[in-house]
């Protein structure tokens, strides 16, 4: 958790006592003890750098393990006990001194407390240790003096909770509700004992106001950190509270008490013929005391809490009612009246009593805002408050706490009117409240540790904090009179702000969950802490509170503000809904702002929804649908599943329904009708018309739908009810109803009926009660939908269910019935892709990725766009970051034992391809890694790479090729030749289990879309080789060509043309080495084999006419025998790919000379190795009016040697034009200049070279009437590269014909587009291209084209 729990100087000390007590802590040996047979006891220091699963822990002391069972009181808890280091749970620091006992010696006090037991979790629990820890280690200098005992659920544990973690010692007690743990007081009292504690510590909540566990603590010999049994028994009843209230001249609201007084009896209760006085036994004497009392009036039950048991009445029509409510919600309770107090606040005092006799009021607190009587924000002072008045406040909670022995921290609350500044009591509570540090935020008071020392029996006015406070000697022992003497409170103002796992768009409901981060950074105006931390979890049986925030100002405002800014910076991530944007609206409005607040003043806005927005009907469509698809898709995967299991052929209808199904629905009168399609596991797209929704689906441990879409996730979940479903969206709940008939009024409760309201055919109104039912102990009114003449379908007393009729009515107006429209798709604004985690811009390696699993999903049937998803595909398999990805990810992979050199290469971009990694590898096996003995080796992610890229793109994208088509296979093999019962049987029998069989059913079901995918990349299979940048007779792989054997091996009619696709793939392509194949173009260029036809397989020929003809040569292999050390097959070869380049024109003379044989002196220029000289005119033109065009092409061994012959080509071509009758004029440029270069060269290089060679002759070229240079780069196996440097670009490079032979532009008749500026759009085959037209802006000159 990145939450600091304190900041400022003022906290400072805690994180110092608690590195400093789990120094000592961890410091200290271990020791046998005796066994604890309470619970299993576990050392929590431990593991406080770390959360340890429980598991490991047990395991790690399970040889000291005694089993033990619960005796005296802890019913039907079976324990076991294992102390692990009994030591650290009970050894004092090694000195003989007793700093403990002597303080308290020191300071008047009677017991020394060393020992605590924490009986509570959560907020409670951590704070308690932290406080007390805090007031160790400034008293002490090691809070290690105080040692900490935390019981822990098994939901605690698993929850990572915080106080686990900080306490030194834990005792794992049963789970489940409070009642089985901290609420249990035998088990409370048994583990104290057990673990020998000084005290027990209750906090809030649980047993903390239970009088059975005082007085059994007290049987024990063990201290009670609180109040007496007697008094807190007292004080539990409202009756007796307000009773003893008036006696000690506390001012009460009028109630049904007024006037009583009474003193505790020897038992410690009220006597009885007073308390009768105060309760109300019948409706009539109800309505005796409201005329009392006055209107409006509330009627409570003295046992009552919660919501439940209390109802406010306005007049005398609805007393009756109210009051057999709240008599029927908590039977046997006595029931009270009290006046409403309207417009009131709820102030709060913070006492203190010690055994002395000493009461000592702390300030207090202002916690008006609250909804459902639960307190949201408490900040204090309480400023509304007249000061005189509030000091009478004080001093009437003094007296009331001296006057009935009130011992430990307490709570006098209050309701105080602003405007006539009168209060009146309300209760006291006998225990420490959650919003304390409030109180600490204003005087400086550490109260968990003011309860420790008043249970040590040091008397408050000997408390060196309390002195403090009334700004005396902190060491001092003189008396302070507390009822007359005044403290000084600091310029200062602390508002609080509770950290809940509730819903406020639905009534802060509770939620529970995981916690996966708390993000929160202190401040020196604001602090807080949390309960649990990152990892952690809010359970079902905790508080729905784990974090609370203090923030502090000089003024109330300046407190609101930090409060504010605190909030915005808290991020709770997970699967909890907080109300932290609420609370932070709430701090905004003017009410609070202004401080005109009251008690009813949040409950209004909730009702009145004035901070909560309306939900999207179109969200809470698409959630419903989306909920009800997958509970479809879920019953049919189910239905295949049992059908399998049975030995029964599923039928193809559950097929198609597992993965595709149509949801009606209707919401707010209006027809929706959505297709789903299951797109992945958790992938649904959701289609209405034709607007599409793709949804993230995933399903929760406990039933929950995360759906992302939008940008958003939507925690989701729906019962389908009698009534329709119930969907709860984000929190919030909406029905979606079956059906809309305002004649019927259903039951959306289980419950009882209790009475009808109406008589039968009377006639009622619409939106008024018609009947009252009981449920979960609560008495509620239904309302009518519509006005007309009701007839009861059930009897009073009848048990109903949700979606029972109870009544039907016959409508005033049946036109008022309203229409179910059909929803216009055109109006559907759910057009959103869901989000992924993590969303960032992807490497080439992560999209290559992420389409193989789009792969995948369509060969498990999955419906995807197949053409779409093959094109995708085929981009990443070329593109040369591919190879790349996996290196950098190898390297990493690598680390720290990566060779440099090896690193330096990688970083500077010198390893390319597989063959390069390869090498290098080989070298360093050789080398460095020679003796090592280590399986696998260091850098065997490397050497994956190898083996995936080892004969480069092309062998890396047949290898995924293959992989696709054997997962194609793998499925298929079972149904081929066979009856679909027979190959389901078959599955059934050979998977793993019964899912797996279902999953290959399912795949085999979207055959035709399978078959598709696999057709589609053998239909690109032509373009891989110019994709990869090889050769086209590139051998395939070896395991490419097993992969289509057994594909066709496939019979029946499905398989029939795919199969025989495989089969002519094989037999067209034997995967012959490249060796092999220019071996074979050798002897058809010598004449002494002939090519074939592929049409119809019939010999060719061998002449030179032939072999420019045929359609089977292998044109790309050519030039790389340009330089064969043959003359007669380099001439050849040169002759026959240069006729075939020019075979659309008319060549009148071709001329092949070889170069010089003998080595050039030193500073001469290499000679080409052999250059032709041709002439042509364009055959589609008439001679007369085409002229002869002239060609020169020389092939040279590198770059270097174009630069070093130019001059003298170009006098050679001189001497030719010179010589030549039909001379071209310079305008326009016809002739042409070609260089095949033999060494391979980058495309950057080739360019950059040639043009600074060309800008030097550029004047000399144009006199020649050069229309073009050209250079081909030849690359071995590797189709060569063109490069066309144009005069009409000054001889620079086209790029339009990069990689374009250089006569493509004439037979595309590029010239007839002159009248635009092209873009050249990259295509896979070299063959076909595709260019975008831009209109130049003025018209070019018109001419014939030559």
């Amino acid at each position: 958790m990145e939450a600091q729990t304190l900041s400022g100087a003022a906290h400072g000390a805690v994180t110092a006592a608690r590195c400093t007590a789990r120094t000592s802590s961890s410091a200290r040996g271990h020791s046998n003890a005796k066994p604890v047979p309470a619970a299993t006891h576990l050392s929590a220091r431990s593991a406080l750098a770390g959360r340890v699963p429980r598991d490991q822990k047990k395991k790690r002391a399970v040889s000291r393990a005694q089993p033990s069972v619960v005796a005296q009181g802890a019913k039907n808890v079976n324990v076991t006990t294992v102390n692990v280091a009994d030591a650290e749970a009970r050894a004092e620091p090694s000195t003989s001194v007793d700093p403990v006992g002597d303080y308290v010696a020191g300071k008047g006090g009677k017991r020394p407390i060393r020992k605590i037991l924490v009986a509570n979790n959560g907020m409670a629990a951590a704070k308690c240790i932290m406080s007390m820890r805090r007031w160790a280690y400034l008293t002490f200098g090691d809070s290690s003096y105080l040692r900490f005992v935390v019981m822990a659920t098994p939901e605690d544990l698993n929850a990572n909770a915080e106080f686990i973690r900080n306490a030194d010692d834990f005792i794992e007690v049963p789970g489940g509700k409070n009642s089985n743990n901290y609420a249990n007081v035998n088990l409370i009292v048994n583990v104290a004992i057990r673990e020998g504690v000084d005290a027990v510590w209750p906090g809030w909540g649980h047993a903390s106001e239970n009088p059975k566990l005082p007085t059994a603590l007290t049987k024990a010999g063990i201290q009670f950190i609180g109040p007496t049994a007697s008094v807190m028994s007292v004080l539990g009843d409202k009756i007796a509270a307000n009773i003893l209230a008036q006696t000690a001249q506390v001012p009460s609201i009028p109630w049904s008490g007024d006037g009583l007084e009474a003193n505790l009896t020897e038992e410690g209760t009220i006597p009885q013929d007073v308390f009768e006085q105060a309760t109300v036994r019948s409706a009539e004497e109800a309505v005796e005391t409201a005329t009392r009392v006055g209107y409006p009036i509330m009627v409570k039950a003295s046992e009552g809490g919660g919501g439940k048991g209390i109802r406010m009445v306005a007049d005398e029509a609805a007393l009756k009612n109210a009051y057999l409510q709240v008599v029927a919600e908590v039977p046997g309770s006595p029931v009270f009246m009290m006046q409403l107090c309207s417009e009131a606040r709820h102030l709060e005092v913070q006492i203190v009593g010690d055994e002395h006799g000493n009461a000592v009021a702390f300030n207090g607190r202002d916690c008006s805002t609250q909804r459902r009587f639960q307190k949201i924000f408490e900040e204090g002072p309480p400023t509304i408050a007249d000061p005189e008045v509030f000091k009478q406040m004080e001093r009437s909670a003094q007296r009331l706490t001296q006057q009935i022995g009130y011992i430990g921290a307490g709570t006098v609350e209050y309701l105080y009117n602003a405007a006539t500044k009168s209060y009146f009591f309300l209760e006291l509570n006998p225990r420490l409240q959650v919003e304390h540090p409030v109180t600490e935020g204003i005087t400086g008071v550490n109260l968990p540790s003011l309860q420790l020392q008043v249970a040590m029996g040091i008397p408050l006015n000997r408390i060196p904090d309390v002195r403090r406070f009334y700004g005396l000697d902190p060491e001092g022992d003189s008396t302070i009179d507390f009822m007359t003497e005044d403290y000084v409170l600091p310029k200062k103002h602390v508002i609080a702000a509770r950290i809940t796992a509730e819903n406020p768009d639905e009534g802060f409901k509770p939620t529970s969950g995981r916690i996966d981060r708390i993000r929160f950074q202190s401040s020196p105006s604001v602090w807080g802490y949390f309960s649990v931390g990152t990892n952690g979890a809010v359970h079902e049986f905790a508080d729905s509170q784990f974090g609370h925030l203090f923030a502090s100002g000089e003024t109330r405002e300046e407190a609101r503000k930090a409060l504010v800014l605190a909030l915005k910076e808290l991020l709770v991530r997970g699967e909890i809904r907080t109300a932290v944007e609420y609370l932070e609206q709430l701090l905004g409005t003017p009410e609070f702002m202004e401080n005109t607040i009251d008690t009813s003043w949040l409950d209004k806005i909730i009702a009145a929804k004035q901070l909560s927005g309306t939900t999207d009907p179109q969200l809470i469509v698409l959630s419903a649908a989306l909920c009800r698809a997958h509970t479809r898709f879920g019953e049919e995967e189910t239905a295949l599943h049992d059908a399998l299991s049975k030995g029964q052929e599923p039928s193809r209808a559950t097929l198609s329904r597992a993965r595709k199904c149509e949801v009606e629905l209707v919401y707010e009168s209006t027809k929706y009708v959505l297709t789903a399609k299951k797109l992945a596991a958790d992938l649904v797209e959701m289609r209405l018309g034709d607007k599409v929704t793709v949804v993230r689906l995933r399903e929760q441990s406990d039933g929950t739908l995360l759906a992302t879409f939008g940008g958003l996730t939507h925690r989701l979940s729906a019962q389908e009810e009698p009534l329709g479903m119930r969907l709860e969206l984000d929190g919030k709940v909406v029905l979606i109803p079956t059906q809309f008939d305002p004649s019927e009024l259903r039951s959306d409760v289980n419950g009882k009926v209790v009475r009808f309201l109406h008589e039968e055919g009377a006639e009622v109104e619409k939106g008024v009660p018609y009947i009252e039912v009981e449920a979960m102990k609560m008495v509620m009114p239904l309302l009518t939908t519509e006005g007309g003449k009701i007839s009861h379908k059930v009897a009073p007393g009848s048990i109903i269910e949700a979606g029972e009729l109870l009544s039907s009515l016959t409508l005033k107006d049946p036109s008022r019935v309203k229409k179910i429209a059909k929803f216009k798709p055109e109006e559907w604004r759910m057009m959103m892709d869901p989000v992924e985690e993590n969303d960032h811009e992807l490497t080439v390696l992560e999209q290559f990725r992420s389409t193989m699993s789009k792969v995948d999903l369509i060969l498990q049937g999955y419906d995807h766009p197949v053409e779409e998803t093959v094109q995708a595909l085929l981009k990443h398999l070329s593109d040369l970051e591919l190879f790349e990805g996996y290196l950098n990810e190898a390297v990493a992979a690598v680390g720290a034992d990566m060779p440099a050199d090896l690193k330096a290469k990688i970083a500077a971009g010198q390893i390319k391809h597989g063959q390069d990694l390869q090498k290098e590898l080989a070298d360093l096996k050789e080398g460095i890694l020679a003796n090592l003995n280590i399986k696998p080796t260091p850098l065997q992610p490397l050497e994956t790479v190898v083996e995936k890229f080892k004969e480069g793109r092309w062998g890396f994208s047949l290898l995924t090729f293959a992989d696709i088509v054997s997962k194609y296979y793998e499925v298929e093999r079972s149904f081929a030749g066979k009856a679909f019962d027979v190959a389901a049987r078959r599955v059934k029998n050979k998977a793993a289990s019964v899912p797996e069989a279902g999953a290959t059913l399912l795949a085999h079901h979207a055959l035709e879309r399978r078959t598709l995918l696999v057709d589609s990349l053998f239909g690109q299979l032509s373009t891989l080789p110019q994709r990869c940048n090889v050769s086209e007779f590139t051998p395939f792989p070896r395991e490419f060509p097993a992969t289509l054997k057994k594909l066709g091996s496939l019979q029946g009619r499905n398989y029939g043309e795919i199969a025989l696709v495989a089969a002519n793939i094989r037999e067209e392509r034997k995967g012959r080495p490249f060796e092999q194949r220019l071996s074979e173009l050798k002897a058809a260029l010598m004449g002494r084999v002939s090519l074939r036809r592929i049409w119809d397989g019939k010999e060719s020929g061998n002449s030179i006419d032939s072999l420019v003809t045929s359609p089977t040569l292998g044109v790309d292999l050519l030039p790389s025998l340009f330089a064969d050390k043959k003359e007669e097959i380099a001439s050849r070869a040169l002759e026959v790919f240069l006729r075939r380049v020019y075979r659309a024109h008319h060549i009148e003379s071709l001329e092949i000379s070889a170069g010089e044989e003998s080595e050039p002196a030193a500073g001469e220029a290499v000679k080409p190795l052999r250059s032709a000289d041709f002439t042509f005119r364009f055959r589609d033109t008439p001679p007369a009016e085409a002229p002869l065009r002239r060609g020169k092409w020389l092939v040279v061994q590198s770059l270097a040697n174009i630069e070093e012959n130019i001059d003298a080509v170009l006098e050679d071509y001189a001497k030719q034009v010179a010589a030549t009758e039909d001379a071209p004029p310079i305008d326009p440029a016809v002739n042409v200049l070609h260089f095949a270069v033999m060494g391979q060269h980058e495309a950057s290089e080739v360019v950059t070279t040639t043009e600074a060679v060309l800008a030097q002759v550029e004047g000399r070229l144009r006199t020649l009437g050069m229309r073009m240079v050209n250079v081909i780069v030849c690359q071995g196996s590797r189709p060569p590269l063109h490069h066309t440097f144009t005069e009409c670009l000054g001889y620079k490079e086209d790029p339009i014909r990069r990689n374009m032979r250089p006569t493509f532009t004439h037979l595309l008749e590029l010239s007839r587009l002159s009248n635009y500026n092209l873009l050249r759009f990259p295509t896979i085959n070299r063959d076909l291209h595709i260019y975008l037209g831009e209109a130049k802006s003025s018209a070019p000159r018109r001419g014939k084209m030559k």
